[in-house]
């Protein structure tokens, strides 16, 4: 798998997550290791610029609390 491969799994494996009490753990556990392996992270390196934009774009998007779905109705649409 490719990092852009193995971030998606990472992403898979969090929309399981329902309790907010477990998403709030994790984000201090991921915060907490992304902040100590920052400067190895060059995931930036490997993504087109059209590609940075997109990505900003959706992490601005993910912000809005319009836009935020509940994670069953995301499972069953893709489990179709």
């Amino acid at each position: 798998m490719n990092n852009l491969e193995l971030k998606g799994r990472i992403l898979e494996l969090v929309g399981k997550l329902k309790k907010r009490e477990s998403l709030e753990e994790l984000v201090k556990i991921v915060d907490g290791f992304v902040g100590d392996h920052a400067s190895d992270d060059t995931f930036e390196k490997e993504l087109t610029e059209k590609e940075k934009l997109t990505l900003e774009e959706a992490l601005l998007e993910s912000r809005i609390e319009g836009n935020l779905r509940d994670s069953s109705n995301v499972s069953n649409k893709f489990k179709r």
